[in-house]
């Protein structure tokens, strides 16, 4: 069982860097593996424009030529792509900028098919405090439809996410929060996309919305494919590192990690142990960087274990 970490937080966005020491980081902190996080480049006002502003409305041969360094970075450095993550933001307004949203998520999945990156997040589209459930799901089921042919083309796993709503400083339910609602996309989007759909299941947001994170993930079962890793205070998505909260002093977690560790043992997952924690860097001194990731890896170790030994 491999561990990963996103590039956020450690790889740089920014052209001319050193990318292998970037990468490097990485592997000497203990990883096998890198969740690449394509949305860094993109400035969330602009993806929805067409007049040229957004970083990923170019001829698809020339986004593949700027990523090519990180490719030929993280090989160059031992790891290996395990996921990526897409664009994501609130709900286009119009038709034309949810076409314009949905030709440049197309650009990001060929991209990430060229990087051989094997599943790719894309966050369902979040509108339930806009629009009742079922028109939710119905706008979802077209948008992830459109998708699904450059996804099968260059050879990626669309992987759904469970989300929340946020609104005057509380959370409510979002896309894919029912673990029930998850599998009914799966069941949809796979009977006419086989194999071409998956899930992601993102700890924090789970604790968020107080789940069951045993039962959801067994609910999801060989659906879920890949890991969001993080942990939060249960009010807001902090994206810290995992048994960093607590309810009071000498309490256990707030995330309830048992209930991951023995859900994942119930499936039988032998995916990668990926952390979404590259946020918690943005707040540490530069120089308490490395340590971070070594104990994040050692974390991961710990998790991998434990699942090890409750086989």
């Amino acid at each position: 069982m491999k561990i990963g970490i996103q590039s956020m937080g450690t790889v740089s966005c920014e052209p001319g860097e050193n990318l292998v020491q970037e990468f490097k980081k990485i592997k000497d902190a203990g990883f096998d593996a890198v969740d690449f996080n394509f949305e860094v480049f993109v400035d969330s006002r602009t993806q929805y424009m067409s007049d040229g502003s957004c970083f990923f409305d170019k001829p698809i041969e020339e986004l593949v030529t700027f990523f090519a360094p990180y490719k030929e970075a993280c090989i160059a450095s031992g790891l290996e792509f395990s996921q990526g993550h897409a664009m994501f933001g609130e709900y286009p307004e119009t038709e034309n900028e949810l076409s314009q949203f949905i030709k440049v998520q197309k650009n990001v999945i060929m991209i990430a098919g060229d990087m051989g990156i094997p599943y790719l997040v894309i966050h369902p589209l979040n509108l339930r405090r806009k629009y009742e459930k079922d028109t939710e799901i119905k706008k979802n089921l077209e948008y992830f439809t459109e998708l699904a042919p450059a996804a099968k083309e260059a050879g990626v796993v669309i992987c759904l996410e469970n989300l929340f709503t946020w609104e005057n400083g509380r959370v409510f339910t979002g896309a894919c929060t029912d673990e029930n609602e998850t599998v009914f996309y799966m069941k949809e989007l796979n009977s006419k996309f086989q194999g071409q759909f998956g899930f992601c299941l993102d700890t924090g947001h789970a604790n968020l919305m107080r789940k069951n994170l045993r039962e959801y993930i067994n609910i999801i079962g060989d659906y879920l494919k890949i890991l969001h890793i993080h942990e939060n205070d249960g009010v807001r998505d902090l994206h810290a590192m995992p048994f960093t909260y607590v309810s009071n002093w000498g309490n256990p977690s707030l995330s309830d990690w048992d209930g991951v560790i023995d859900g994942l043992v119930d499936i039988g997952y032998d995916g990668t142990l990926n952390f979404e924690t590259g946020p918690m860097f943005f707040a540490l001194p530069k120089r308490l960087h490395d340590p971070a990731r070594k104990f994040m890896y050692e974390t991961g170790a710990y998790l991998r274990d434990e699942i090890k030994s409750r086989i």
